[in-house]
């Protein structure tokens, strides 16, 4: 028996893509050696991935299928005698996408209009936050559990970039790492950015993110940083794969800072605590259960009271290293190990 994963799209610098890798490995690792197939493949990950076209159930194997936006190759979850696990990522809601992409925000509103159709569907559904799993409820899913996002130790080593790292230790600055759009609630991070620079007139803002999945957001991001006068004081980076360069922003920031209004989970959020960094956080219910107490908890739009928190933990020593020392072991809960022995539980419901 083989497990075979299918996604919309499997490109580089992005969490799930990153998982689905992951999976490949310990599902191989467990006996379950499989393909990975998509719609849309980044021409570095040509030789991981195959078309969608290209997947033909057998009716002995386990196709993995990772849910979070309309896609092609949702036909082969119509009439396959294949066993089938969806990995609910969770659909963005359309409305986060307007003005930007209208083919992304059309695909959003058909991966929400074609849940329900699929509730009786999939032996399993996993999901990696309880919110997420009560999302699939309410569209009547029933077999649904838990097993968590975790940090690729196997690529993010520890190893730095020790020319990038030499240039950081003379910085004190905060990071946000992730996709530039609307739900990841940049406009209210640069705004926060700009009281912060009130009290600490040296910190430096950096964004970690592409900006290609809606890039008229992106120009929204930069043309409010002209009109704060934040330009010289912040830096874009664009899209970040060499996990040396990763790892020596994570480790040497003071604080990663994300502000989401919208995740089922975030990936992001883990590796900061990870390498001991600090994150501060909005009120959403699942970003409260991956970090919780171990983070400083703050409300978006809010900018002088979040930027007056970061300010006051910055200044309180004692604190800051406690919230490092319980990020790192917080962050043990979500390791490829924790994650292999998850799916070692649950695999035999699935292929017995």
């Amino acid at each position: 028996m083989r497990i075979h994963q299918m996604t919309a799209a499997l490109t580089t610098g992005d969490a799930i893509g990153n998982y689905i890798l992951m999976l490949q490995r310990i599902f191989a690792g467990l006996g379950y050696a499989g393909g990975i197939f998509a719609d849309h493949i980044h021409p570095a990950l040509g030789h991981l991935c195959r078309p969608s076209s290209e997947y033909h159930p057998t009716g002995r194997d386990v196709l993995w299928f990772h849910y979070s936006i309309g896609a092609d190759n949702f036909y082969a979850l119509a009439d396959n005698p294949d066993r089938l696990v969806m990995d609910f990522h969770g659909v963005t809601p359309p409305h986060l996408m307007k003005g930007g992409d209208a083919e992304l925000e059309r695909r959003a509103q058909q991966a929400l209009a074609a849940l329900p159709g699929y509730a009786d569907r999939f032996q399993m559904c996993v999901v990696h936050s309880d919110y997420a799993g009560d999302l699939l409820r309410q569209h009547g899913y029933k077999h649904i559990e838990k097993a968590p996002l975790v940090v690729d130790t196997a690529r993010l080593d520890g190893a730095e970039d020790e020319a990038l790292s030499r240039l950081l230790r003379r910085l004190e600055y905060i990071l946000f790492v992730g996709r530039i759009v609307p739900q990841k609630g940049l406009l209210d991070l640069v705004q926060m950015f700009a009281q912060l620079k009130r009290l600490r007139p040296a910190i430096r803002l950096i964004l970690v993110g592409g900006t290609g999945v809606l890039p008229g957001y992106a120009r929204q991001v930069e043309a409010l940083m002209r009109e704060l006068g934040l330009v010289s004081d912040t830096i874009l980076t664009g899209v970040v794969v060499a996990p040396d360069v990763l790892t020596s922003l994570y480790r040497h920031a003071a604080v990663t800072v994300l502000l989401s209004e919208w995740e089922t989970f975030c990936v992001p959020a883990v590796e900061s605590l990870y390498f001991g960094t600090p994150v501060v956080y909005n009120d959403i219910p699942p970003l409260r259960e991956v970090v919780g107490e171990v983070g400083l908890l703050v409300q978006r739009e809010r900018h002088a009271e979040t930027a007056m928190a970061i300010h006051a933990l910055l200044e309180d020593r004692p604190r800051y290293e406690q919230l490092r020392a319980a990020g790192r072991a917080r962050a043990a809960r979500f390791t490829p190990e924790a994650l292999q022995a998850r799916l070692r539980a649950l695999l035999p419901r699935v292929v017995e």
